[in-house]
């Protein structure tokens, strides 16, 4: 008669398992009776029955496909024994938990249950505390737990409780799986086996709990194991650290990654750890915006007493990872504007030290910042001398050369650049970029000759071709040139494929306008055209300025009729630089008669246009003229302001003056009502409105200023 015994089914977990699937186990028979005289015993598994129209394909767990039986053992237990009787009903899905709990009690107290528990493989121990997980049996999966304790400290293995706690952990709502519970599971068996054994299950369950994201768990089991007696050997591999650390800043939960990390180095020594730690540290405070000066020093510690223990290395190969830590550090910090804090660490590190050029960069920026252009350069030579300088090391150095108009330094860098261009062979060249900057800081500091020189280097190097920004600066570079040599060299730039843009055409306009040259000008106008370069607001300024030293207004009046039909409205600066050029040429008349031919040929007249002209005209004296403009702009909607206000008064020097400006004042001011909540203006205006009527004798309309200023601003004038 053959008898049916439940077998062990599904996947088993473990910290690279998966969940278990609710699919009913197969059942494994023995075939005594079937098989030849001599021949073992072997169990062989089913087909697995599914519930509910569970898919029938379900591949069956590879090591439940066959169990061969050795000596009457399969792997290491007798199924057909009553021990292994009671453990197969133990992996059972149907065993109820009453008898659940009356088998463990069986086998607790068989004569030997280490024994049992030792000859029983590890994976169905896990399978059968996942089942009775799966069922919500509690009360089971605590009485098995207290089952496999029983196991003496000399058969115990690790891995058993990894895969147990493990099973535990991922049913992630279930009654064992918190941290509390965790925790007490770790120190019945820290008093069983000692701290050594229950280190050695942690480590290996850390990892699993990290790659499957149950960061939470990971750092508990870490934390756990930093709190165990490090004298019986259960120090915590730092690589299990810096792991986790990792793996949170690559998952872009910085801010996790830095609680970590801190509660780590509150619980352990700093010098013990790896490289990947002090770089997720450092990356998650940048992100994290956090204040980095503690990491700062423990990180110095780390160094130093790594440099304790390891007496006379000086050579780059056995210290390959600080230049990789030390550069995220200096990197976190500039990233988070702790520059000083990127100077210090950079100071600590050795000066034989062979770092990459991104570490060099990192301290430059520092150096900008700190506006310690005397550090920089020496960290730019050293960097030189390193030969780490590339395009980013000579990009800050000629930045900075840019910035400072530091020419003899610009020099310096150009010369190593292309130093080492000869030495590799035309692999690495000066991007074109660096070489803009180089010609930009040339043309501002009216260094003519080197840019030149620079310019024609550029010509022949076949890696790099011009573009229009390095036309814009050797324009620039030409401005004091004749025009002829300009156009020479704008025929360079078109053989090569460059063609002038409305830059291009702008700084030619404004060469034009510093030579008062008006036909050279309007053929520049011309070609603008032909090239379909559109007239912004920079070229127009300089355009209309070329036009205004001539007196032309008709063409002044042509850009601002081309840029209102763009819907370009020209700012302050424009009309500023327009008035000016006709004040220094042709009067303030002509800038009044500007503003008369405007409104004339039906242009809108802007804010900007009646602020400049009132500008220029308070500025010149024109008192009366100047006040008809303010009135005209407060009707055209544009209120005078309190600042523009007090400059008229103030140049107020004559009687009719005087009168003129008091009765604006009063224009200004008719239909206001008395709710309004803004004074029309400033307290001071009022005050030098009738300093300017005492002034002049105009006593007489110092009540009718006084009422304004309390209706306007409250001001009180009982004392006078």
């Amino acid at each position: 008669m053959r008898r049916a015994i439940p077998a062990v089914a599904a996947r088993v977990s473990a910290p690279t398992g998966l969940r278990l699937p609710r699919e009913r186990c197969a059942f494994i028979r023995t075939t005594a009776s079937s098989r030849p005289r001599g021949e073992k015993a072997a169990f062989t598994l089913l087909s697995p029955v599914p519930v509910d129209g569970a898919d029938e394909s379900l591949r069956r767990p590879r090591w439940t496909r066959r169990l061969k039986a050795r000596g009457g053992r399969a792997n290491g237990g007798h199924l057909g024994s009553p021990e292994g009787r009671v453990v197969a009903h133990l992996a059972s899905m149907e065993t109820s938990p009453v008898d659940f709990l009356r088998r463990c009690d069986e086998i607790r107290a068989s004569a030997d249950p280490s024994a049992v528990i030792c000859a029983t493989p590890e994976k169905t121990w896990s399978l059968v505390l996942q089942n009775r997980l799966l069922q919500q049996d509690t009360d089971g999966a605590r009485a098995l737990l207290e089952l496999l304790l029983l196991c003496s400290p000399t058969s115990a293995q690790p891995t058993l409780w990894t895969d147990l706690l493990f099973t535990a952990m991922r049913q992630r709502d279930g009654a064992l799986s918190s941290t509390r519970a965790v925790a007490e599971i770790l120190r019945g068996l820290e008093q069983r086996y000692g701290a050594a054994f229950v280190a050695l299950a942690v480590s290996s369950l850390i990892n699993g709990c990290v790659n499957i994201r149950m960061f939470k768990e990971a750092r508990f089991l870490i934390r756990y194991h930093l709190q165990l007696d490090q004298d019986q050997g259960t120090a915590l591999p730092p690589q299990l650290i810096g792991h986790l650390a990792s793996t949170l800043q690559k998952k872009r939960r910085f801010r996790e990654a830095l609680a970590f990390c801190e509660e780590v180095l509150a619980l352990s020594s700093s010098h013990k750890q790896q490289p990947q730690f002090w770089i997720a540290l450092f990356q998650s405070a940048a992100r994290a915006r956090a204040d980095p000066t503690a990491h700062v020093e423990a990180l110095i510690d780390w160094y130093q007493q790594y440099q304790r223990a390891l007496p006379g290395v000086t050579d780059g190969a056995r210290r390959p990872h600080f230049d990789r830590v030390f550069g995220a550090a200096i990197q976190s910090c500039v990233m988070g504007r702790h520059e000083r804090l990127a100077l210090r660490l950079f100071d600590v590190l050795p000066v034989d030290m062979k770092l990459d050029e991104n570490l060099y960069v990192n301290v430059l920026k520092a150096s900008r910042a700190t506006q310690d252009t005397g550090l920089f350069k020496d960290v730019y030579r050293r960097m030189v001398g390193d030969n780490a300088a590339r395009s980013a090391g000579f990009g800050m150095a000629i930045r900075l050369c840019h910035e400072l108009h530091d020419v003899e330094f610009l020099e310096e860098v150009l010369e190593d650049a292309f130093t080492l261009e000869e030495a590799d062979g035309g692999r690495w060249v000066l991007p074109l970029e660096q070489y803009n900057d180089a010609l930009g800081c040339f043309a501002e500091t009216k260094s003519f000759d080197l840019a030149k020189d620079l310019f024609a280097r550029l010509l022949q190097n076949p890696s790099v071709t011009p573009d229009h920004i390095t036309m814009v600066e050797m324009v620039e570079s030409y401005r004091e040139a004749p025009l002829s040599e300009v156009f020479a060299l704008l025929d360079v730039f078109i053989e090569l494929g460059v063609t002038p843009n409305t830059h291009v055409f702008t700084s030619l306009l404004a060469a034009c306008g510093r030579h008062r040259l008006m036909n050279d000008a309007m053929a520049i106008a011309d070609a603008m055209l032909s090239h379909g370069a559109v007239t912004d607001i920079k070229a127009g300024t300089a355009l209309c300025f070329v036009y205004a030293t001539q007196g032309h207004l008709h063409g002044i009046l042509d850009v601002l009729r081309g840029l209102e039909a763009q819907q370009l409205e020209p700012d302050e600066m424009f009309f500023n630089v327009v008035l000016d050029g006709i004040t220094a040429t042709h009067g303030i008349d002509l800038c009044f008669a500007l503003f008369r031919e405007t409104r004339l040929a039906g242009l809108t007249i802007p804010k900007a246009m009646y602020s400049s002209l009132i500008r220029t005209g308070t500025k010149v004296g024109l008192v009366e003229r100047t006040l008809h403009v303010a009135y005209n702009m407060e009707c055209d909607g544009f209120p005078l302001s309190s600042e523009q206000l007090l400059d008229i008064i103030h140049r107020c020097e004559a009687n009719a003056e005087v009168t003129e400006l008091l009765r604006t004042f009063l224009l200004l001011h008719q239909g206001r009502r008395d709710d309004t909540a803004m004074p029309r203006f400033l307290p001071e205006v009022y005050d030098a409105m009738i300093d300017v009527l005492t002034r002049f004798s105009c006593r007489d309309a110092i009540p009718k200023v006084q009422e304004l200023a309390r209706r306007e601003t409250g001001l009180s004038f009982e004392d006078e």
